[in-house]
């Protein structure tokens, strides 16, 4: 459980990063 969530907040946190960038 809490190792996907974690996958799955490193994966938001990615995109929001590039979006930013952007």
């Amino acid at each position: 459980g809490a190792y996907v969530l974690e996958l799955y907040w490193v994966d938001n946190y990615r995109h929001d990063r590039l979006n930013q960038l952007a």
